[in-house]
């Protein structure tokens, strides 16, 4: 299982660990089945346009097509992928990703997103904002799940968002149900909480609306020029993680969704 003294500083071009050593592992399939049963909606927490739709994008389309209410809502607009731009100014990338993550959520089956444009790279300065959104928009928790980055992901946004969203379940009797993105890149199947992981089989529609999804997100799958500063930060490498299934959740049940302490450093991914 991993722990905070097995993490490392890292960044999106780092070599990790390939999509096909997680698959091999005998812990990827072994997992109890996550289930939609006796769920009747998600609110589902994304700390940058994109988020949802790798770390949950087949979840999120199942619910959709079964007729659950699912809500997106993203944090910041994601507006710091590209600090070096020279094409692409912060106010720029933020109309952009948040056009990209309305398409990906209509792949998906969703109408629409709920923007909070708070700022990208200090989520974590704005928790109270994020729990109350997340707890207003829950409302009545039981039959809700907050789906949401995994506390222990390694990028501080991501672990911000999963913070917010432990409490929000915690104060409203949701589950809470977390992904994680970049751990599947920097770690190794032995630090995996396996006996933690729940998995989710997608069936094809799920996993073309997931596709159709991440492909929406052009900004972080495709360079936006050929300019230094303009390059894709989601490499095919990087994207093997997530084009196919099962996606993993860490189950928490509403009464044990406290926070978590302590953080990955990641360098040069604030907006991913």
């Amino acid at each position: 299982m991993v722990g905070h003294d097995e993490q490392a500083s890292f960044t999106h071009v780092t070599a990790g660990t390939p999509a096909d050593v997680w698959r091999r592992h005998p812990g990827w399939l072994a997992g109890d089945p996550v289930s939609l049963d006796g769920i009747d909606r998600l609110v589902v927490l994304a700390a940058h346009p994109d988020d949802e739709s790798l770390g949950a994008g087949g979840l999120v389309a199942t619910a959709a097509r079964r007729g659950l209410r699912v809500d997106i809502v993203c944090a910041t607009d994601g507006e710091g992928s590209h600090p070096d731009s020279p094409t692409h100014a912060p106010e720029v990338l933020a109309q952009l990703r948040a056009e990209e993550g309305r398409r990906a959520a209509e792949a998906l089956g969703v109408e629409g997103v709920t923007r909070l444009s708070l700022p990208d790279g200090d989520v974590a300065a704005h928790h109270g904002t994020l729990t109350d959104r997340v707890v207003e928009i829950v409302g009545d928790g039981p039959g809700a799940v907050v789906v949401a980055p995994w506390r222990r992901d390694g990028h501080p946004d991501h672990e911000a968002a999963g913070r917010a969203a432990a409490t929000a379940a915690r104060r409203t009797g949701a589950h809470l149900w977390e992904y994680p993105i970049w751990f599947w890149h920097w770690a190794k199947p032995a630090q995996a909480p396996w006996s933690r992981l729940a998995s989710f089989d997608l069936d094809e529609p799920a996993l073309r609306a997931k596709r159709a999804a991440i492909r929406a997100h052009a900004s972080q799958i495709a360079p936006l020029s050929q300019l230094e500063g303009d390059e894709t930060l989601l490499p095919p490498e990087l994207l093997a993680h997530f084009l196919d299934g099962p996606e993993h959740y860490v189950r928490t049940a509403f009464t044990a969704a406290g926070d978590e302490t302590g953080s990955v450093r990641i360098h040069g991914t604030s907006g991913e």
